[in-house]
């Protein structure tokens, strides 16, 4: 008894409100789950290879030297401040685990752009078909494009203007094959039920970041690249935001920090 009263309350109330989280419907994404794509937080800090917390653990080379940085106010680590005009870009190799074939899917990254005119991609897998989120003219767009025969998907553009040197948070997502949806900050910007069609995404390309096959090519920085193969919730896409996720080793604990993931990693 003498232990647990040396041990702080607020603690205590702390873990115990954390313990209730599960039954108000929060819930962290899980870092194995099969259905992650790819979690590239560039906290790497110097290199040219970043890599991935996913369950493919997969890896990306950049090109062309881009800076590494502190990120969003530093709550995050490091990420990559790219120059237009430098031909400063990452790149992953195509595997089976880049394809989306027709599932629902989340594409998100924080951004920080001042480009005002043109186009800047943040990652894009295109080659005949694919799906990107980019830059266009001050307004995010994302596309889920079905190659031929089906030739279909639209680019939709985001109501709200993001080239403002002001780190947001971006989402797009695709649901039950056509519905597409635009988040900024969190928020509901875009949707079009009928901004994609029934079909196959994939593509044989790489994954592009930060460029469109040598031009287009990013100007500002861009952090936490995600990739899930499902819609987030409400509350998981508040938490990606917070860079909360729960770690393999930490299934029934408590969510992580991209701090004491990157710890848990080294």
């Amino acid at each position: 008894m003498q232990r647990l009263k040396r041990f702080p309350i607020s603690a205590l109330v702390f873990i115990f409100l954390i313990g209730l989280l599960p039954s108000l419907g929060y819930s962290q994404i899980q870092l194995d789950d099969p259905l992650l794509v790819f979690y590239f937080p560039l906290n790497e800090g110097k290199g040219d290879i970043i890599k991935d917390l996913g369950p493919h653990g997969l890896e990306g080379e950049i090109e062309g030297g881009p800076a590494w940085v502190d990120s969003v106010d530093k709550k995050f680590g490091t990420c990559l401040s790219f120059i237009d005009g430098k031909e400063q870009s990452a790149f992953v190799a195509d595997v089976p685990a880049l394809d989306l074939g027709e599932s629902d899917t989340t594409l998100a990254a924080w951004v920080k752009t001042g480009k005002e005119v043109g186009q800047g991609f943040v990652y894009i897998k295109w080659d005949g078909g694919g799906w990107y989120i980019k830059l266009r003219d001050k307004k995010l767009y994302t596309r889920y494009h079905i190659p031929a025969p089906v030739g279909f998907g639209a680019e939709i553009p985001s109501k709200t203007e993001i080239a403002d040197d002001v780190w947001h948070h971006v989402a797009s997502m695709r649901t039950n094959k056509e519905t597409v949806s635009l988040f900024i900050d969190g928020k509901l910007d875009h949707k079009d039920d009928a901004g994609s069609a029934p079909g196959s995404a994939n593509t044989p390309a790489n994954l592009e970041i930060g460029r469109f096959k040598e031009e287009r090519f990013w100007d500002g920085e861009f952090d936490e690249l995600f990739l899930m193969k499902r819609n987030l919730t409400n509350d998981e896409l508040q938490l990606l935001m917070d860079g909360q996720f729960l770690a393999v080793e930490s299934k029934g604990k408590l969510p992580l920090t991209w701090g004491s993931l990157k710890a848990s990693r080294n």
